[in-house]
């Protein structure tokens, strides 16, 4: 009776007793979809606060069609009135996109910097949403109060600007979540890393450290974007023609130093695309840019020689619609058109995916005999994210309890981890899903959630594992056979027979018609008046044998649709 008196009381003292944890719902196990919780309080009371809320852009191989993959938050969602605040890192899509449907859900204020908050706002106009949530923040020394938790915003420099880590302040300590980051002291716009502000910061014994791994395989120290201005005004310099950069539309540091550089050789700027347009103009209106050096209006473009303009244009990662997209078919695009010896630069990263989309594009410039330039000379792109001896030095100027790497996949999340250990700290790889007590610095694995992904679909969401994308995925890959079979006077005869196929060789459809109206024929013939009178059990025969004839005259699995009236 003792031992069973003491087991009882030390598992009440574990759930009443208050703790911290960190819950990653997205970005511990991808590039993309960033979304993370902390919580502070006894065992499921505790009171929550969400960082970032981002988005994955979809492939076809995986979910054809789907405009948009998010975390699944329903876990959020059931704990709504425990959510004290939504805190935005920065305004890159993996880490607010989906702040539209987060927000729909959650009534809680949303805290972001202001070229973040535009960019969330322009969101919600998109997608829909409560703008009087959001709220515009101060840096450091300022805090915001979110229940138990003290967050503070400490600049820092990354491929967009007003980039932030936050301090999270809690009852049981200190802890830093990075957001995305470089140590970069001449980053061009924006903030630069400053070591001085990072030291006062840690003066503060740290608890954790959560650390983006995204570069966590590459060695060395990344290069900081001042270094790619004088490549970028050599080779502007040295091109006939006229000349199209892309590169993130976010990107802003790079925006600005192409546009110096075609400013440089006596080039006038033209934007390209709504994103592209969008941002620069935000950054305008909050002050991150005075101007763009000899921007002209895409009307005055059209009248001025070819060879004096340069063209920042959207669609750097090969999206179909965009306006580097639309350059490549060789026809005009908004009054512009390429032609032979003009000069495409691709001045950004090809993220993992993207590689067919964007060579399509590039062998159509090819084909139009224009010029390419892409970053496997690293010449004219830098990334935005530390390198190993970047994470080594952060470490150090932390000294965190413990490191917890996220932003990555396994394997970048597991290499970091491994440098954390290596210079003698304690990491846990914690990817989506897996919750961390974070003082005790161990993960609790009885409370391990699945934490899946939802589709955005057009006006709906939905599972990614739900039978709307199986279903689609199936007809990607096997096609459709749709039967219509319709009675005349009570009964089914050839004339009300009608099969169409989607995605099978239409060769042989005529032959494959003949079989199947013949097989529907000889199926209802055998029918007994109850099956026949039965919808559902006429579909499972009719369903059935169509998929056997089609294995047998295609050798595929084509999803069936039969409507009977």
């Amino acid at each position: 009776m003792v031992w069973q008196l003491s087991i009882t009381i030390t598992l009440l003292e574990r759930m009443t007793k208050p703790r911290l944890i960190y819950l990653p719902f997205g970005g511990a196990g991808e590039i993309g979809m960033n979304m993370y919780v902390y919580g502070y309080g006894s065992q499921d009371r505790e009171q929550f606060i969400v960082v970032d809320a981002g988005v994955l852009f979809p492939d076809m191989e995986t979910a054809p069609g789907v405009d948009l993959i998010i975390p699944d938050y329903s876990w959020l969602v059931e704990r709504k009135s425990q959510v004290e605040a939504i805190f935005i890192t920065h305004g890159h899509l993996d880490h607010l996109g989906a702040i539209s449907f987060l927000n729909g859900e959650l009534d809680v204020p949303v805290y972001a910097r202001e070229f973040s908050r535009q960019i969330a706002l322009d969101r919600i106009d998109e997608y829909g949403g409560n703008q009087s949530r959001f709220h515009t923040v101060d840096i450091y020394p300022d805090k915001i109060t979110a229940g138990p938790f003290e967050v503070s915003y400490v600049p820092i420099s990354h491929s967009i600007p007003e980039s932030s880590s936050l301090i999270i302040d809690t009852p049981d300590g200190r802890v830093i979540h990075t957001g995305d980051f470089k140590l970069d002291h001449e980053p061009v716009i924006g903030e630069p890393f400053e070591e001085e502000l990072w030291e006062e910061i840690c003066s503060e014994k740290i608890l954790a450290l959560i650390c983006d791994s995204t570069n966590a395989l590459t060695p060395g120290k990344a290069r900081s974007e001042a270094s790619i201005g004088t490549n970028l005004d050599q080779l502007i310099q040295e091109c006939e023609g006229m000349v199209i950069a892309t590169t993130f539309a976010s990107h802003i540091a790079r925006i600005y130093q192409i546009a110096q550089a075609a400013e440089l050789c006596g080039r006038n700027v033209v934007l390209l695309g709504r994103a592209m347009n969008r941002l620069v103009s935000h950054a305008i209106d909050v002050g991150i840019l005075e101007d763009l050096p000899n921007q002209v209006s895409i009307g005055q473009a059209r009248n001025l020689p070819r060879n004096s303009l340069l063209v920042l244009a959207t669609g750097s990662q090969g999206e179909g619609r965009a306006a580097t997209a639309q350059l490549s078919t060789g026809g005009s695009f908004k009054g512009l058109r390429v032609k032979r010896g003009d000069t495409v630069i691709y001045s950004s990263k090809t993220i993992p995916g993207n590689e067919v989309a964007i060579s399509k594009i590039q062998n159509r410039f090819a084909e139009l005999g224009v010029n390419i330039i892409d970053e496997s000379s690293g010449l004219y792109h830098v990334s935005g994210h530390p390198n190993k001896t970047d994470l080594e030095k952060l470490h150090k100027l932390v000294l965190p309890n413990l490191v917890i790497p996220m932003h990555g996949e396994y394997r970048h999340l597991k290499m970091h981890a491994e440098i954390a250990i290596d210079a003698g700290f304690n990491a846990i790889v914690a990817p989506n899903g897996s919750m961390v007590e974070l003082l005790g610095g161990k993960l609790l694995d009885s409370e391990k959630e699945q934490i899946g992904r939802l589709c955005i679909d057009g006006n709906d969401i939905v599972g990614f594992e739900s039978d709307t994308i199986k279903e689609r995925l199936r007809m990607a890959h096997n096609g459709l056979v749709s039967i219509f079979l319709s009675r005349k006077s009570g009964r089914f005869n050839r004339e009300g027979i009608i099969v169409q196929c989607s995605g099978l060789n239409s060769d042989a459809f005529e032959e494959f018609q003949k079989e199947l109206i013949s097989m529907i024929l000889t199926k209802l013939s055998q029918s007994t008046k109850q099956q026949l009178a039965h919808e559902s059990k006429l579909k499972d025969i009719l369903g059935k044998a169509t998929r056997k004839l089609c294995l047998d005259f295609y050798n595929k699995k084509p999803v069936i649709q039969i409507a009977i009236r």
